[in-house]
């Protein structure tokens, strides 16, 4: 049975960080103290994701706890779900992004629970504004960190690279591609063209990888990719010896081309280079591990 607003024996220090050795994640937390034990609101950052989180003296051993935090004559809520003593509920921008602001600007918050034994309690603020900050600024570098290492890279089962190898190629291809490669085929021989794989840009316009061997010229690989612009009927070379392998990477354009990841030997564990359209060509950006 609720009993309505209990004393707050102790307001805490100020709003300040949490450690990963709390077991809640990193974050920054305000409490007070209840009957002798903490009551906590804490806005957490776990594995590069915010959400929030509530400590409180008599938690409700499972099920949901709705919480309101009244802050400058405005009301905020919380649904959390109850697991090891611990509410806690993801964080949703479009609904909290006004929740931190009022607790950063904010002197005091009422909490009110919707079950429990303890009703609502006060919660000062002071010091809440530089702590979510930090949390927030902190977990969205660490969200960065794991985009960036758990990137998608070519290989990975997703639509978002497109191989731009072992395509047959129209007729009309191969004869544009005997056309640009002339002289390589000179010296590897008129069946030297392995591959034609065409990947349409915008109406009329398409790109071309090229593959070419086999041949001692190429070295270790023994094959080589080249690139080729076709307009209109109309085709020129763009890239010679580019790599061996090649997607092409969709979600990433610039003026509509797309992005192409390279490794200079298919099937080795060897980084990919990304180059990216110049307006007149293509340039290596960088260089991703695999």
């Amino acid at each position: 049975m609720a009993l309505g607003i209990l004393p707050v024996q102790e307001a805490l220090a100020d709003w300040g960080a949490l450690g990963e050795g709390d077991g809640i994640g990193q974050g920054a937390r305000g409490c007070t103290t209840i009957g002798g034990a903490q009551a906590c609101l804490i806005l957490r950052c776990d594995a590069g994701d915010l959400g929030w989180a509530m400590t409180l003296p008599d938690m409700p051993d499972d099920g949901q706890l709705g919480v309101s935090l009244a802050i400058g004559g405005t009301t905020y809520t919380l649904d959390m779900d109850i697991s090891g003593m611990i509410a806690a509920s993801d964080f949703n921008a479009d609904r909290d992004d006004a929740l931190v602001e009022a607790l950063g600007r904010g002197v005091l918050a009422t909490v009110g629970l919707d079950r429990g034994r303890i009703a609502s309690f006060p919660l000062p603020l002071k010091g809440s504004s530089r702590a979510l900050v930090r949390v927030q600024d902190a977990c969205r570098k660490s969200g960065e960190d794991k985009a960036g290492t758990e990137r998608p890279v070519p290989g990975q089962t997703s639509d978002r690279f497109v191989p731009m190898f072992g395509g047959k190629g129209s007729a009309d291809d191969v004869s544009r591609a005997a056309v640009l490669l002339a002289d390589q085929l000179e010296v590897i021989g008129p069946d030297g063209i392995l591959s034609i794989t065409r990947l349409p840009v915008s109406e009329g316009v398409a790109l071309l990888a090229i593959e070419t061997g086999p041949s001692e010229m190429y070295g270790a690989s023994g094959t080589s990719v080249s690139l080729a612009i076709v307009e209109d009927g109309a085709a020129w070379q763009i890239a010679q010896h580019v790599g061996t392998v090649i997607w092409a990477d969709s979600a990433n354009r610039t003026e509509g081309w797309p992005d192409l990841w390279m490794q200079p030997v298919g099937g080795v564990d060897m980084p990919f280079g990304v180059w990216r359209w110049t307006g007149e060509g293509y340039a290596k950006v960088t260089s991703v591990d695999p």
